[in-house]
């Protein structure tokens, strides 16, 4: 419990400083900002591409969409947000600075960077919460799937069903053996081939191969040098978890004597105060979540 509180007084220490003490809500996960140095972990040969659409509000059930890269290297694959290797595009027509990420959408897993050390056997993953990084580590245990006899054609690959389930949720993936990169989107991996296509069995979260793409010039693997915070999986999610559930009552209690800080409210035509005695009819308001974990 300790730990979760240190968490979360960097965290509002941090959105207390944003400028004009305007917060945008909800609070969105934001993604790096590619101008902080990195370290190069690999040299990626190959690259696939993979749309993921994903349910954030079980009730309007509107489908939303990620565009995302996994990086396959020697030794690394890097798995995160489309949009850095796009952003010579993005800065031609947007006309903004290399890396200025701050109005960024970061719902589902835009801001998710995952690293897997085939060798260490070791999974890094990366999240920016608003200008907050976090981190964690975890041994890189595979899923136990059940490889069935099903086949289907997928991106011109001969693919095969094979079914798990992972972090709570009943998963059915499509493999091919004919690319031969036991890996896949997002945290999956483990099968004999690359996974081209996994979704659950709700269809909330379904990863769709949309572009396989052998280098002809390498992209280097970089794991950006960022100040970032040391937790762990479960504890992350608990934080965010909160920063949705029960959001003012969070920022409340963290607070200091006499401080407050403002808020856009889609409910609201103007910004509202939270502070240590905020009316308590806004005690109520929170934001869909909908994680890809469940446990």
């Amino acid at each position: 419990m300790k730990t979760f509180k240190l968490n979360f007084l960097v965290l509002v220490n941090i959105l207390l400083l944003q400028s004009s003490l305007l917060a945008q809500i909800p609070l969105s996960i934001e993604a790096y900002d590619t101008r902080i140095k990195g370290c190069i972990l690999d040299s990626a040969q190959y690259l696939f591409k993979y749309k993921l659409s994903f349910v954030s509000d079980t009730l309007k059930k509107d489908t939303l969409i990620n565009e995302l890269d996994l990086l396959v290297g020697n030794n690394y694959s890097k798995f995160f947000d489309d949009l850095y290797l796009r952003e010579k595009f993005i800065n031609k027509y947007n006309k903004l600075p290399m890396g200025i990420r701050q109005n960024k959408d970061g719902e589902g897993l835009a801001a998710t960077e995952i690293y897997k050390n085939n060798v260490r056997k070791i999974m890094t993953v990366t999240v920016m919460v608003r200008s907050n990084p976090y981190i964690y580590e975890e041994k890189l245990r595979n899923q136990i799937w059940t490889i069935g006899r099903d086949k289907k054609w997928k991106n011109g690959y001969m693919c095969q069903k094979a079914t798990t389930t992972y972090l709570g949720r009943k998963y059915t993936a499509w493999f091919t053996p004919d690319i031969p990169f036991s890996n896949g989107p997002w945290k999956f991996g483990g099968l004999p081939g690359l996974i081209l296509q996994v979704y659950d069995s709700k269809m909330q979260y379904y990863f769709d191969c949309i572009g396989i793409q052998q280098l002809k010039q390498k992209i280097p693997i970089v794991k950006y040098n960022d100040h970032y915070s040391k937790t762990k999986r479960k504890l992350l999610n608990n934080i965010i978890r909160n920063l949705h559930i029960h959001f003012v009552q969070t920022i409340q209690s963290m607070l200091a004597p006499n401080s407050s800080i403002m808020f856009d409210y889609s409910g609201y035509d103007e910004p509202i105060t939270i502070s240590n005695s905020t009316n308590s009819n806004l005690l109520n308001i929170s934001f869909p979540y909908n994680p890809i974990e469940l446990e």
